[in-house]
């Protein structure tokens, strides 16, 4: 989630065990999809979903996802 924020881009992660950017938090979460809430250049956000299965998350949802934080 923070290297979302700090780069201020989406991130798709299909399978976390695999990311070395990922930073493990209170749950066993191996898919994330993490999407940085902007007003121009200002951060006020992140919208950030985790799933248990891999590849739980794929185009749509980030579409979907970047739509919201827009």
């Amino acid at each position: 989630m923070a290297k979302a924020a700090r780069e201020r881009q989406t991130l798709l992660v299909n399978d976390t065990r695999s990311d070395p950017d990922f930073i493990k938090g209170s749950n066993d979460a191996l898919s994330e999809l993490v999407v940085p809430i902007l007003c121009g250049d200002e951060l006020l956000g992140v919208f950030n979903a985790e799933s248990l299965e891999l590849n739980a998350f794929g185009e749509t949802d980030r579409v979907l996802m970047e739509t919201l934080a827009d």
